[in-house]
């Protein structure tokens, strides 16, 4: 597997590829999978923005952006254990939380195992 961390457009990429796929992971934003290649049949799997800037836009629209929590939190908040979470409120429409706290926060990149192609990030 060949794996380096390369930068476009200002933003730290990593990039893999093994004898089956070529993947690329925006570390600066999101650790977002952007684009994931099938090299047999030269097909995309993933929506890839066309530029980073696009990406930066509209973050959740493109490849496999990490969504945590995921899907809405109504008004903001939820209990869990006793324990109340509470979240800006960022879908004005519908007044609550929509897909958390990471979208756009940056990640680094801590080991990659060859064996089983394993990336390890933080």
């Amino acid at each position: 597997m060949a794996c380096q961390i390369l930068e476009r457009e200002g933003e730290r990429c990593l990039h893999l590829e093994t004898p089956v796929w070529r993947a690329e992971f925006v570390l600066s934003n999101n650790a977002n999978l952007i684009r994931l290649f099938h090299l047999e049949t030269g097909r995309e799997l993933l929506r890839t923005p066309d530029t980073l800037a696009q990406l930066r836009q509209m973050p959740e629209r493109f490849g496999m952006p990490i969504l945590f929590p995921p899907g809405r939190i109504a008004r903001g908040k939820f209990r869990w254990k006793d324990q109340e979470y509470t979240f800006p409120l960022n879908d004005h429409i519908h007044r609550g939380n929509l897909h958390g706290i990471l979208l756009g926060e940056a990640w680094d990149l801590i080991s990659v195992v060859e064996e089983g192609t394993v990336c390890e990030l933080r």
